[in-house]
């Protein structure tokens, strides 16, 4: 079970109901292929909500998360945002392409909210922030709803020494869904896991060094690792200030072009983005174009493939070399060369390390100085590996912390030998690696496997996107690591990279879209969850439950109320009943009736001490009798002033209270609007959707059995 509270919704659509059952003649996408353009194009056209949309996730994530352990927790409020967002959607306020997109996060980007914001450790469960970290806040300013967070390896896998990739104490071991106990490969691995599997439309990840790109070659999904400095890393538990960034996983490159769009930009409380120079490419999506390799000038630097490959690599490097064909029928020229440095870094193996722990020592000391709460009032490395010792929790010493002594045996980056380290590992990925070649063979990109990708471009913090191309073979040989962790077997997943110059991430996106558009599945082609040319890959998917829940299922499921005529006296009247109802049956909710871009009803119904039967009734008949036809008075001639409005109608001041906001959550109305009402959506603490329904329909019917022999079109409505 995922931790978190959960809301039952339900949502009852207007007059749009019968085109509904036009458009859903073609079926949805699966929740494993639903994009952003999809999920975005169901809102538009009113097929589902966000509200239902978040309860079709938070379900699936409940099916398969004792399986797999990609999310540590959900949101408490995200169903509570999802209803906000879709009112302002009825409103027709739409912030842009994530408006209503659920997404999931790392756990080691901070929320000011209910959620944790671990890194994977109990040393920082209850820990709290001052503030979002800027990505968050700018997900929230683009309208995408923060579902939860993700499991990665504790602290970024840096820890341990040959660290089990997706495992951290708190969120447990996450596994890959290609195989049994599959190494999801880290750090964000619970990212990469999720967009997997389809927990939310988008996920969001970071890398150092290999975090993003590898998760996503060994899970089948898009993996966008931006140049440091693209995106803010403030109030993101760091590990190093030089190669830290932030960047999506998702089901598609335009996916990860739109959430990059959003997050991508100046931070004040970040110096690293202020060298964004002015003149970028920040336009991700319009950079997707199927007509961007034609002419573009790929290289790939064969050393390097020759040196990282043996018994276990051939799959991905036969697949590799065959999709090079695929980029020359599309008009881009293939330049064979190499990395001069390629072998000498290799060598050098601890030089990563070296700058990322220096970089450590001090980056998350500052991070636990920021922090609002700090519950074991950690303040360095040297006691954060105390505590961590100490703690039952933490699996030590089975678990170690060799990575972090060895850190604190060496210098930090304010010290002369980490100048001297840093600079020779910007020589390996620059004039040596990728960026001197890139320069040398004036190319646009050079294309490596994704596994063979990410460790020429860390130190250099230079931008990759990461597409999948096909899985390991039926006689691929098995490997697994000391703590049963499958890296090589049959049916997992592996990817193509594009590594680019330094914030020509626009480019490298635009090629990758132009790559993945002529790799995926044609229409005759069995549908399969990605862009894998295996179709032996689902086997290990097919052993989860499946689905209970799909987003054509999720549309069929929408209920409906038609009406021939509607006006706001009806909204608030049945509003009150509703209202009133769900209070007697102490049921919280929030109930939101609207009608194209206009709001009729929106109140809260919180429990509360009610009057005896009888009284209750007759304090509904006069509300009905009485009030029912002052609604448009007080919008309309009273400009929704209460106290005007409770003047002219003689209301005592004990009467005026129980009809104000204070007193329990009246309406405040638009305009009194005669038309066709959109939808009546209610949203309360542990009430299922069938349970809602019932208490809707019986609302209703008693709005029309108290307005019997009145003048009341609501006769005519049907109640499906």
């Amino acid at each position: 079970m995922v931790p978190g509270s959960f809301l039952g919704i339900l949502i009852i659509g207007g007059a749009v109901y019968f085109n509904r059952q036009l458009e859903l003649s073609k079926p949805l996408p699966s929740l494993y292929e639903a994009d952003i353009d999809a999920v975005a194009n169901g809102l538009e056209r009113s097929l589902f909500t966000s509200l239902h949309l978040v309860k079709t996730y938070i379900a699936r994530i409940e099916e398969v998360n004792d399986f797999l352990r990609p999310v540590t927790e959900i949101n408490p409020d995200a169903l509570i945002i999802a209803a906000a967002l879709d009112k302002e959607r009825s409103e027709g306020m739409v912030r842009g392409p994530l408006h209503g997109i659920p997404v999931l996060i790392k756990d080691t980007i901070a929320t000011k909210d209910k959620m944790n914001n671990t890194a994977g450790s109990y040393a920082l469960v209850g820990a709290k922030v001052s503030a979002d970290s800027t990505v968050a806040k700018k997900l929230r300013e683009a309208g995408a709803i923060i579902l939860g967070k993700t499991n990665p390896s504790e602290w970024g896998s840096f820890r341990i020494f040959n660290s089990s990739n997706g495992w951290s104490a708190y969120g447990g071991q996450t596994y890959g869904p290609f195989y049994p106990h599959q190494d999801s490969s880290g750090s964000s691995s619970g990212s990469a896991v999720a967009a997997s599997l389809g927990l939310a439309t988008i996920t969001l990840g970071g890398e150092t060094c290999g975090s993003i790109i590898d998760p996503a070659s060994y899970n089948n999904v898009v993996g966008m690792k931006p140049t440091v400095g693209f995106t803010s890393r403030h109030l993101v538990i760091p590990i190093s200030e030089h190669m830290d960034t932030i960047g999506p996983l998702t089901k598609t490159v335009k996916d990860s072009a739109y959430l990059l769009q959003g997050i991508a930009g100046f931070d004040v409380h970040d110096n690293y983005t202020s060298a964004i120079p002015e003149e970028v490419d920040m336009d991700f999506v319009g950079a997707c174009k199927l007509s961007a390799l034609k002419g573009a000038r790929l290289g790939v630097p064969r050393n390097v493939i020759q040196l990282m490959s043996d018994e276990v690599t051939w799959s991905m490097v036969k697949a590799f070399d065959d999709s090079l064909e695929v980029l020359r029928a599309a008009g881009a020229v293939v330049v064979e060369s190499d990395f001069p440095a390629a072998r000498e870094f290799l060598d050098d193996s601890m030089i990563g390390a070296k700058i990322m722990g220096a970089d450590f020592v001090v980056n998350i000391e500052n991070y636990l100085r920021q922090l609002a709460y700090n519950p074991h009032n950690i303040k360095s490395l040297v006691e954060l590996r105390k505590w961590t010792q100490d703690s039952s929790l933490e699996g030590y010493p089975s678990k170690p912390t060799e990575l972090w002594d060895f850190v604190l045996q060496n210098w930090n980056n304010t010290e002369p030998g980490f100048w001297q380290a840093y600079q020779q590992g910007l020589y390996y990925d620059g004039e040596g690696g990728l960026l001197g070649t890139i320069k040398r063979h004036n190319l646009d990109a050079v294309l490596l496997p994704s596994h063979f990708s990410w460790n020429f471009a860390g130190i250099a913090g230079a931008p990759i996107v990461s597409v999948p191309i096909g899985a390991m073979q039926s006689d691929q040989p098995i490997v697994s690591d000391a703590d049963g962790l499958v890296s090589s077997a049959p049916n997992i997943p592996f990817g193509f990279s594009f590594l680019g110059a330094k914030f020509n991430d626009a480019k490298i996106i635009g090629l990758a879209y132009a790559f993945e558009q002529r790799t995926l599945p044609s229409p005759t082609e069995a549908p399969s969850m990605s862009h894998s040319s295996s179709q032996s890959t689902n086997k290990m998917l097919n052993t989860l439950p499946k689905p209970t829940r799909d987003l054509t299922e999720l549309a069929k499921e929408e209920r409906s109320f038609t009406f021939n005529h509607f006006t706001c006296e009806h909204a608030w009247v049945i509003g009150n009943i509703l209202r009133n109802a769900l209070r007697t049956a102490e049921c919280p909710a929030l109930i939101q009736i609207s009608s194209a871009n206009q709001t009729l009803f929106h109140s809260p119904s919180l429990p509360g001490i009610m009057p005896d039967h009888e009284k209750w009734s007759d304090r509904k008949r006069n509300t009905v009798l009485r009030w029912g036809h002052s609604t448009w008075f007080m919008s309309c001639q009273f400009e929704g002033d209460y106290k005007r409005f409770a003047e002219h109608n003689a209301m005592s001041g004990d009467e005026w209270s129980r009809y104000t906001i204070e007193g329990g959550g009246y309406p405040v109305f638009v305009k009194g609007v005669e038309g066709v009402v959109g939808a009546i959506v209610v949203v309360g603490l542990g009430v299922d959707s069938e349970q809602a329904h019932g208490v809707v329909v019986k609302a209703v019917e008693e709005y029309k059995d108290l307005r019997e022999g009145f003048r009341s079109p609501m006769r005519s409505m049907t109640v499906k």
